[in-house]
């Protein structure tokens, strides 16, 4: 080793010799990754996402960082073995290094103070680049404190590199020409060894290079005489020879050029470059889990340098305030140019509420036109926005109050040029009483007006409006639909527009394979089934915009919401709503409650949904009268049975066939009876659901009887199908069934009835039916075919368009539920998944759609309790998911399984007992073509699991119908987000893993794996109240299996034990 000549100065040059730094640099790069860049469940949603004509440099960012951490091992470890070419990997690392703080740099510039929390894409100056910093300076110093020792060695080996090229060819040449494999040069012998090591610590150098080409010479001049052998005749031999020692040699061969230029045990070499493999595998890993595709932001509005500025030429507005109406609501104009719409209280005037604020001297109202593309896999949406120049400058000319609303009166202008002008309507509304609290709302109206920047001849095109205005750094927003992966969001971008939500939306590496190998159709965790552009905060504030089109919540600054509406049709206003509480007392309720008033509410489930669970069935009559004998005889209650293969099944992909007339082949007797009255027979109350879609076979192949006419020539000869702009029917084949569909045309109100009477309502003998689909109508301009259209849905074109769509979807099937008494004489049970701002109040029960058989947090079990706490706050009051998952994978890609394992079924059940208000089981459908038959409900594995919960659920029922009833009269979920319950509690806030049922049961569930225990928040309750466990029946008090009871009145997490059969969950019971 280099001579060490003190205790001090040898321990430094052992750390820097022996690759320590380097190591030492790579790990603290490596704890940049494991802690900015958010693997695993972040705190803030989207904190990765970088602006969005930024997002080159964010897989730029990625990829060096990756390559920085694993140059670490081969920097330390190769000088390690081989000094001189340790060198050159020091120098790789130092450079890799140095660019990757000057990326991140550039991302700083880019967007400066763009996240709160430090992560890795569009970091700013905080712990990332902090260790980032430190671990490029230990490259420095390790790389300063070796390489005088080794700068002669390195120069030397790059010198010779040339010739040992050369040499290299001419072994190769000689090998192929006498198609044999070269023997490897003998080892040295141990004395040689021993006499370059003590060379190597007297400091001599050692020319190993020219030992390494003596050895190349031998094996030349070994291999010639083996081709001289051959010609005379010796083949056999040699033949033998190479054949019994060419696996031995190649790899012996290997190891032994190691040990010949080690310093360090062989063992260890070996475990090194172990290492150094695990962390090229672990490299591989991470770049799955920094993949998120096209995750979209299209408000480019949160960058610095896009900021607008405000004028008042209105000069005399400053400092006024203007009434808006008799609603008791002013809006207030500061002498710094800040709009703000606030209520005093006639009661306490020293009680303020703002409920909308703008920025200081900037501008409220901007504008931009741009084009919208579109493209899609299995309904799995993507966009394309290329937006203009955005307005720079906005001017306020005139204020004044009329006819109950403040007008505000302006222009918005271009920096090449250019003017629009705008006008900004202000409506108050009453002051209502809502359950104890004042809730204040106002309504913001814009319209712009047509400028030469507005080209409506170009229908490619689509006007922007944006709204920008003030909100407060820790201001938490819950809402936006039914968000599968967060609940809670402060600094995001969320696009409000109806799509299939995609298969892994994030669970890696199953969301990268499906991305890269299947069209992109794993998406990412901003694909909703929903559209609902409502919010509301912590600080007892929310806001709803009315249009129908595209919206982009861009929250990505602490200090301002920026939304931009894409709208197709000119000239129609954008109207905002806004309300806030006076008091913050049990504000989440009441500003759900005010919304849900102009939205509509959810009606309840019929009663008897909670008699038991409602299986997925399907195989024809004789198959499904076998399952329901098996769940009747392992006690299975069932209170209704879905059949989704009543059309048939498509042979290739096993999904419904989408002509909605009776398969004769497989169930010859469901239209006259028969069926029924078997079933019947065996479960005299049980119930029978279909399956019905908006998407329509154009094909007459199938198992259905070809004398039927099918759906789509009904439809044609209705003029009941969606024209494309080329004048011809739209065809699609998109949407995972591989057969081509075409769309039923329910912007027309004709069409609407005629679906709801002649195609569900044909379907007599049914209690309910899946409602399919909805959300795959291309956004491209269409054409209806004919002027007999709503004016409401004037025109298909477009994002408006689109999500008008799945709410005429939602209005046809409530419509077919109201016209009709199933034989129950209840209303039908319709189950939907997708529903838009408008269609609540059509919605009977939501789904939170298809999710994988897994317990991921993205598109599992987890993601399921997501779903349902997102929907409440967005007045979908009653959901459920398909107990067990519903997309399952037999090897994906030879690497990756989704089953339907006993545990996670046991746990999916628990879940739903508590959760939902009905028990929904779905037969399964497989993303791979492997065989593989998912464990259902009824297997004895599970069986006794899943009969204990059912029961549970019945138990319930009776609180679980009080709760509907409360929703329909209030808007109010059955199931709650701990912050609805205790809104003065900010330890709530943040919980995404346990929820409210009602205002009684307090569930903790088990969301993962081998889990025997949760953490579990309890809450404070009143004095009169005390947390009482669920489970004290069957509780065995000298038992250590579960936790104790909890009666305690003050706020504390606790570790709460979780046995299979027994979940978490506390009653909130009185005092006396």
């Amino acid at each position: 080793m280099h001579s060490i000549d003190g205790d001090s100065v040898g321990c430094l040059q052992l750390l820097a010799d022996g690759g320590t730094l380097q190591l030492a640099a790579g790990s603290i790069a490596l704890a940049c990754l494991l802690l900015d860049f958010g693997w695993a469940t972040p705190a803030i949603p989207n904190e990765w996402d970088p602006p969005g004509q930024h997002t080159k440099l964010r897989a730029v960012v990625t990829g060096v960082a990756v390559l920085y951490v694993f140059s670490c091992i081969p920097a330390a470890v190769l000088y390690w073995r081989f000094v001189r070419t340790g060198t050159m990997f020091r120098s790789v690392q130092l450079v890799l290094g140095c660019l990757l703080w000057a990326l991140v740099y550039i991302s700083n510039s880019y967007s400066p103070d763009y996240y709160t929390a430090g992560h890795w894409q569009g970091a700013h100056w905080s712990k990332t680049q902090g260790l980032l910093t430190t671990s490029v300076l230990l490259c420095v110093i390790g790389y300063a404190f070796s390489f005088p020792c080794e700068e002669r060695a390195f120069v030397s080996m790059v010198a010779r590199a040339p010739s040992r090229l050369a040499s290299s060819i001419r072994t190769f040449y000689s090998w192929c020409s006498t198609k044999k494999t070269p023997r490897d040069a003998p080892l040295l012998e141990p004395t040689e060894a021993n006499d370059i090591l003590q060379n190597d610590e007297r400091g001599e150098e050692v020319d190993v290079g020219t030992t390494l080409l003596q050895e190349e010479s031998s094996i030349i001049d070994e291999s010639l005489q083996e081709r001289d052998s051959l010609e005379e005749g010796s083949v056999s031999t040699v033949q033998t020879r190479n054949s019994r020692r060419y696996v031995n040699e190649s790899v012996n061969g290997v190891f032994n050029a190691f040990c010949r230029a080690s310093h360090a045990p062989f063992v260890f070499g070996c475990s090194a470059y172990l290492l150094a493999l695990a962390v090229c595998a672990f490299s591989l890993v991470l770049s799955f889990y920094s993949f998120e595709p096209n995750s979209q932001c299209f408000a480019w509005l949160s960058e610095e340098k896009s900021r607008a500025k405000l004028e008042m030429s209105y000069a005399s507005a400053l400092g006024k305030e203007f009434p808006i109406g008799d609603s008791g609501l002013k809006l207030g104009v500061g002498m710094d140019t800040v709009l703000s719409v606030e209520y005093i209280d006639p009661a306490n005037a020293v009680q303020k509420v703002t409920l909308w604020q703008t920025l200081p001297g900037e501008a409220f109202v901007r504008a931009s036109k741009g084009s919208l593309e579109s493209w899609s896999a299995k309904n799995v949406f993507y966009f394309e926005d290329s937006t203009g120049t955005i307005s720079d400058i906005q001017t306020i000319d005139e204020i004044k109050s009329e006819d109950g609303h403040v007008k505000i009166l302006g222009t918005v202008g271009w920096p090449q040029g250019g003017q629009a002008r705008f006008i900004a309507r202000l409506y108050g509304s009453p002051v209502t009483n809502t359950g104890g609290d004042q809730v204040v709302e106002f309504t913001l109206n814009v319209t712009l007006s047509q400028h030469e920047g507005f080209s409506a001849r170009e229908k490619s095109e689509a006007l922007r409006a944006y709204l920008i205005y003030a909100r407060e750094p820790e201001e938490l927003f819950f809402g936006f639909g039914s968000q599968l992966s967060y609940v809670v969001f402060e600094r995001a971008c969320v696009p409000i527009i109806v799509r299939e939500k995609g298969f892994g939306r994030g669970s890696q590496p199953f969301t990268f394979f499906m991305n890269r190998f299947d069209d992109q159709t794993g998406a990412n965790w901003q694909h909703s089934h929903t559209a609902i552009p409502y919010y509301m905060t912590t600080y007892g504030r929310s806001g709803f915009i009315e249009n129908q089109g595209l919206s982009v919540f861009d929250l990505t600054r602490k200090d301002r919401v920026s939304i931009e509406i894409v709208r197709e049709s000119s000239g129609m206003p954008t109207t905002a709503r806004f309300a806030a509480t006076i008091s913050r007392k049990n504000s989440p309720k009441q500003l759900l409650e005010r919304h849900t008033l102009h939205s509509g509410r959810m009606r309840g489930l019929p009663g008897w949904t909670g008699a038991g669970l409602i299986a997925g069935v399907d195989g024809g009559e004789a198959n499904v009268l076998k399952q329901v004998a098996h769940f009747k005889e392992n006690g299975v209650p069932l209170a209704g049975l879905i059949v989704r293969d009543w059309t048939g099944k498509i042979s290739r992909s096993g999904a419904p066939y989408l002509n909605f007339q009776p398969d004769l082949t497989q169930y010859p007797n469901l239209t006259n009876g028969r069926f029924l009255q078997h079933l019947k027979t065996l479960l005299p109350e049980v119930k029978l659901l279909l399956y019905f879609s908006p998407y329509v076979s154009t094909v007459g192949r199938g198992s259905v009887k070809s004398n039927v006419t099918t759906t789509f020539e009904q439809a044609k000869r209705e003029n009941c199908l969606v024209i494309s702009n080329s004048g011809t029917i739209l065809i699609d084949d998109d949407s995972g069934t591989s057969s081509p569909y075409a769309y039923i045309n329910l912007g027309k109100s004709q069409c609407r009835k005629w679906y709801a009477d002649k195609v569900i309502g044909a379907q007599k003998y049914i209690d309910g039916w899946i409602a399919d689909h909805g959300e795959g109508l291309p956004l491209g301009s269409l054409a209806l075919g004919d002027s007999n259209v709503d004016s409401a849905v004037a025109s298909l074109a477009g994002s408006e368009g689109h999500n008008n769509y799945a709410e005429r979807w939602i209005e046809t099937n409530a419509l077919a539920s109201l016209k009709r008494d199933a034989p129950s004489m209840e209303q039908p049970l319709v189950i939907t998944r997708t529903a838009t701002g408008g269609s609540v109040a059509g919605t009977s029960l939501h789904s939170t759609g298809n999710q994988l058989c897994s317990w991921d947090s993205h598109d599992g079990l987890a993601s399921a309790l997501k779903g349902i706490l997102s929907s409440g706050f967005s007045g979908l009051s009653i959901s459920s998911s398909f107990v067990g998952g519903v997309n399952y994978a037999h090897d994906a890609f030879g690497l990756i399984r989704f089953i339907r394992s006993p545990e996670l079924v046991k746990r999916w059940i628990e879940f739903s007992a508590f959760a939902e208000g009905a028990l929904i089981s779905h037969r399964g459908v497989s993303l791979t073509e492997t065989g593989y038959h998912p464990l259902q409900l009824s297997d004895q594995s599970v069986v006794t699991h899943v009969v204990e919960f059912i029961k549970v659920h019945t138990k319930l029922w009776d609180y679980k119908r009080s709760l509907m009833e409360e929703a329909s009269k209030t808007g109010i979920p059955m199931v709650r987000h701990m912050m609805l319950e205790f809104p003065n509690d900010r330890n709530t806030f943040l919980l995404e893993r346990q929820f409210m049922l009602g205002s009684k049961y307090l569930v903790c569930p088990t969301l993962e794996a081998s889990s025997l225990e949760v953490d579990c928040y309890i809450p404070a309750l009143p004095s009169n109240l005390a947390w009482r466990y669920f489970w004290e029946d069957k509780l065995d008090i000298t038992s250590t299996q579960v936790s104790p009871l909890l009666k305690e009145t003050e706020q504390t997490t606790i570790s709460c034990k979780a046995p299979l059969g027994m979940p978490c969950v506390f009653v909130a019971t009185k005092v006396y």
